[in-house]
């Protein structure tokens, strides 16, 4: 269960036998204190790879913990979990524990981080304040400017297969427009939380949207419709591929 993961190997004790009662108890505490809404008594392999996050960090918190090391944690988390990680990390930030917040990601960085500590090779190049610019702290990590790595350059491009024209969605995104030609790689950046992965489910039909157009090759596409955006030649590839993207129990075959 939940509660033995958390006190595995220190259960309390009553008269020598386990106390599972206090081990409920003091397990609801921790998963109180991170915020999840789990039940002590479910089982491990039940839940998803977000509440398993919550109850790694409820375990570290049971060993009063002063120093806590992330790795990766949002790897495979939607957005919405990752802005429950945040806001869990930020608490604990404030109750005085120290967090080293191994990551990829410089969105991340920026979002939580206090200081960054640049390794490349396996050394340490620098530490930095969190505020620093993406590009310097880029540099840092490859040890040669973007523009170095990879010189601007316009390539020869088809015609446009698809125009997104002021794309909304109330309270998730605002006024989002965007073409993508034949032969053309087009970015979505922004900060966690800045719609992108929203924008992207948009066009493919997976969300609704309450202003603006998408078109393939000309022709306008029904709102809210995957299937027809699949039979205009739009595929997506999620950010939760466990979750949104393939039947896990189905064979490679029938997924495809």
């Amino acid at each position: 269960t939940v509660a033995e993961n958390i006190f595995l190997g220190r259960q309390p004790r009553r008269y020598g036998l386990v106390d599972h009662r206090r081990m409920r108890q003091d397990a609801a505490e921790l998963l109180r204190r991170v915020g999840v809404d789990v039940c002590p008594d479910a089982k491990v392999r039940e839940l998803g790879i977000a509440r398993l996050q919550m109850v790694e960090i409820a375990k570290a918190l049971s060993l009063d913990a002063r120093v806590l090391i992330m790795d990766e944690p949002t790897a495979v988390l939607t957005s919405e979990e990752v802005d429950k990680l945040f806001a869990i990390v930020r608490q604990l930030r404030e109750d005085g524990v120290g967090i080293v917040f191994i990551t990829h990601h410089l969105e991340e960085i920026a979002a939580l981080g206090d200081r960054v500590t640049v390794l490349r090779d396996g050394r340490s190049i620098d530490q930095v304040p969190a505020s620093t610019p993406e590009d310097e702290l880029v540099q840092l990590m490859v040890g040669r400017s973007i523009e170095q790595q990879y010189p601007r350059e316009r390539p020869d491009t088809g015609d446009a297969l698809l125009s997104v024209r002021g794309l909304t969605r109330n309270g998730v995104f605002h006024d989002v427009s965007f073409d993508v030609h034949a032969g053309e790689v087009v970015g979505l950046a922004g900060l966690v939380g800045a719609g992108r992965t929203e924008v992207a489910r948009a066009v493919f039909g997976a969300d609704p949207y309450d202003a603006g157009t998408v078109d393939v090759r000309g022709e306008r596409l029904a709102r809210h419709d995957v299937p027809a955006a699949m039979s205009a030649g739009i595929g997506l590839v999620p950010e939760d591929r466990k979750g949104q993207g393939l039947v896990l129990d189905a064979s490679v075959q029938e997924n495809l």
